[in-house]
């Protein structure tokens, strides 16, 4: 009898134990999926607020003959000067790298990012790390900063191109610029304050730092030279001047009549929120914000179309790169794995 009820207790263990790992299961579908479900809802929402028809209407009109051959060759740019920045940013703070090489890892992390985008970034950490044999977390830390950069260079882009439209949209944005470009000088102080307390010994700061994780995520942050810093400053800046331009240019091929000044920096504003990781790319977030920001230069339902039509260039444009690298990609990846089981 004991036996009997011992084994279905077992089984109850088990059943539960499976219970809770298809819930877990469950729960990391659940939160992998729902940026791209708020993204689609949003969209799905935008559209129903200027109605469908009008919708289809706007982009039946675009004027796909000048919108499509710019739509390549801005994305080119723009990827290809993202590629540059990586590699400055890798090149001056974990290992030298090809501009072909990192050509090839971009076009794949983007390709995985779009599917999830924690990996996506992960991705070009892990290819590093295995190639460098620095920590994971200390090439992850030199990616953070490379967002941080990232963030930095749109703000000054915005600050740069601050309008009246702007600020009677917002009053807080031009605090918000000043705010975050302040961001700048904070860091320079607590690096300052790290090297002194170390007497500018970059060895015993290193070992301190590779220490731990956390101080692996820090690494790159306090040990690049400051010169290095202004270098990727300086060559991702362009990049986002690039895709506001293909972004302003976009709206007057759908009939938004907006001045080149002022949509310029009404764009960049766009960006700078959509920039919020809620949604993949910023999808249904940059055209909501968008529909705000440029309500008095044109039709709720041609703006809408611009800015979708614009933000899937990048998205396929992404998509495309990743598939027609992909057989270099896992080659690349394949021979580091390799190399690294050989070193064990």
């Amino acid at each position: 009898m004991q036996l009997v009820l011992l084994l279905q207790s077992n089984r109850v263990i088990k059943v539960f134990v499976e219970g809770i790992k298809t819930q877990n299961r469950a729960i990391y579908l659940i939160r992998k999926l729902l940026p791209y479900v708020i993204g689609v809802v949003f969209l799905i929402y935008l559209v129903h607020l200027v109605s469908f028809q009008r919708f289809t209407e706007s982009i039946v009109r675009g004027r796909y003959e000048y919108f499509l051959p710019l739509s390549i060759i801005a994305f080119l740019l723009v990827f290809f000067v993202d590629v540059l920045g990586t590699k400055l940013l890798i090149d001056k703070s974990v290992i030298y790298t090809t501009f072909n090489e990192m050509l090839v890892v971009k076009s794949i992390s983007g390709l995985v990012g779009f599917l999830n985008q924690a990996v996506g970034q992960m991705s070009i950490g892990y290819y590093y790390h295995k190639k460098s044999g620095l920590p994971f977390f200390y090439v992850g830390g030199a990616l953070l900063l490379l967002l941080f950069i990232d963030v930095i260079s749109l703000v000054i882009a915005l600050g740069l191109n601050i309008k009246e439209d702007v600020i009677a949209v917002s009053p807080l944005v031009p605090y918000l610029t000043i705010g975050l470009i302040l961001v700048l000088p904070l860091y320079l102080l607590i690096r300052f304050v790290i090297m002194s307390l170390f007497k500018n010994d970059k060895l015993r700061v290193s070992a301190l730092l590779m220490s731990n994780r956390i101080g692996q995520l820090m690494g790159a942050l306090v040990l690049i030279p400051f010169t290095d810093l202004i270098t990727i400053l300086m060559a991702r800046i362009p990049r986002i001047f690039l895709k506001a331009t293909f972004m302003l240019f976009s709206l007057w091929l759908f009939n938004v009549k907006v001045p080149y000044a002022e949509g310029l920096c009404l764009t960049l504003l766009s960006l700078f929120v959509a920039a919020i990781p809620i949604t993949p790319s910023g999808l249904g977030s940059f055209q909501g914000i968008s529909m705000l920001l440029l309500q008095k230069y044109g039709e709720s339902a041609d703006i809408l179309a611009s800015t979708l039509a614009s933000n899937m260039v990048f998205i396929i444009g992404q998509i495309l790169m990743g598939l027609f690298y992909l057989q270099k990609g896992l080659y690349l990846l394949g021979v580091k794995s390799k190399e690294a089981k050989e070193e064990k």
